[in-house]
């Protein structure tokens, strides 16, 4: 999400669109009917990553992060659960 706006505002919007693509996507991911998508965010910072990763956390979205500090043990096994 490119654009003018502050980072709480795009993550509001980020979840916005992950919610409506959930909805819309069937399956039985959490047991009413619903399984998110994969999706992959982008970020310019590790520190944007990281507090990505921690809001959509606490919004009850599966999420990994692969970045630089991590190892490559840790950035194969948030490959993994992408897959």
């Amino acid at each position: 999400i490119d654009g003018e706006g502050s980072k709480r505002d795009k993550l509001n919007m980020l979840l916005g669109i992950l919610r409506q693509q959930k909805a819309t996507s069937g399956g039985t991911g959490d047991g009413n009917g619903n399984q998110q998508k994969p999706t992959i965010v982008f970020t310019n910072k590790k520190h944007v990553a990281n507090w990505i990763t921690k809001q959509l956390t606490q919004s009850s979205v599966r999420c990994s992060q692969i970045h630089g500090d991590r190892t490559q043990g840790q950035r194969e096994a948030a490959l993994q659960k992408f897959r």
